[in-house]
């Protein structure tokens, strides 16, 4: 189902690709919600599940988000890539930054997305987020240094990720 529903304007669209993880759901909209950058619009894609998760996510969605937020389904699985192109590339103009946090992920930091807007407004074009792995281990933000290749930088990788919006429209 490909839907074109607006959004508001915000600063920050957290795109939220879903599929078969009604364990998650809720606690990553939970941990979402704790964030102290407010300016967020969330764009959650249920990409076909066959479990509970577009019913818990749209419960939290408007318990959590009322007004700033799409809920969309498809009804065959389509994957991130095409999802980011069917459903956010529409939507990318009317924000500064996209954020990506897949459903089965959450963020610790109550921080991080008013750490990303600060980057952002420093003029930064990609920042990656800090992590934890299942020993503990705290990863860190920061961002890419546009003057040099993503490759020759330390490795600062996580499921959650982010980048100027406006980078999205240059993809053809």
């Amino acid at each position: 189902m490909l839907d074109t529903q607006p959004i508001t304007q915000s600063k920050c669209i957290v795109f939220m690709p879903a599929r078969n993880c009604e364990m998650y759901a809720a606690e990553a909209l939970r941990s979402l919600a704790r964030q102290v950058h407010e300016d967020i619009f969330v764009v959650y894609v249920d990409d076909a599940s066959e479990d509970q998760t577009g019913q818990i996510a749209q419960h939290h969605l408007n318990s959590l988000f009322p007004g700033r937020h799409v809920y969309i389904r498809n009804d065959v699985r389509f994957g991130k890539s095409r999802n980011i192109w069917e459903h956010l590339r529409p939507r990318a103009k009317s924000a500064e930054f996209i954020a990506i946090l897949d459903a089965d992920d959450r963020l610790e930091d109550p921080t991080i997305l008013a750490e990303m807007a600060a980057c952002y407004a420093g003029g930064q074009d990609v920042v990656w987020s800090n992590f934890f792995t299942d020993t503990g281990f705290k990863g860190q933000n920061g961002a890419l240094d546009p003057a040099r290749s993503p490759r020759m930088q330390g490795w600062r990788t996580s499921h959650f990720f982010s980048f100027r919006a406006a980078l999205l429209g240059n993809i053809p």
